[in-house]
């Protein structure tokens, strides 16, 4: 019996979005899983196996920004969209959320993944998105000082 490591090639850049983002790597240990969890069809697969037809019949080009959060990146690959809150003695009443990218690129890109408008875009293409982290592979020691100093705050 084969197994899907054996037999699936990943498509690469053939099941990039539109825009160029999102390609589809799948790495070894990551087919493993997928194979021991029902294949292509399984709960995994589902997630991490490309289906390039399905994908561009839902995403809409115009919205190249669709969670908005190039408006909540408040340092570079830092989006701050769920502030936190404090009561009147400084307690907290509820956490805030940041998610922080620090690079572009992913060993398995997750299909469903948010930041699927800005990651695997080569680097010799410009993304559509104005989020730090999808204009260059990584963020250089300027910009991580830069979110490390909003970190501290």
């Amino acid at each position: 019996m084969n197994t899907i490591e054996k037999t699936y090639i990943p498509q690469g850049t053939k099941a990039m979005l539109p825009h160029g983002g999102l390609p589809e790597m799948v790495s070894l240990y990551m087919l493993k899983l997928i194979e021991k969890t029902g294949g292509k069809t399984g709960p995994l697969g589902k997630q991490f196996i490309a289906q390039p037809n399905l994908e561009k019949k839902y995403y809409k080009i115009k919205s190249e920004d669709p969670l908005i959060e190039d408006h909540n990146e408040v340092a570079p690959g830092v989006v701050y969209k769920y502030k936190g809150k404090l009561d009147k003695n400084g307690k907290v009443l509820h956490y805030g959320r940041v998610l922080w990218t620090v690079t572009r690129f992913c060993a398995t890109y997750c299909r469903f993944c948010t930041r699927g408008r800005e990651v695997g875009i080569p680097a010799y293409v410009k993304a559509h998105t104005k989020a730090a982290i999808a204009q260059k592979p990584y963020l250089d020691d300027a910009e991580i000082a830069k979110v490390l100093a909003f970190l501290k705050k």
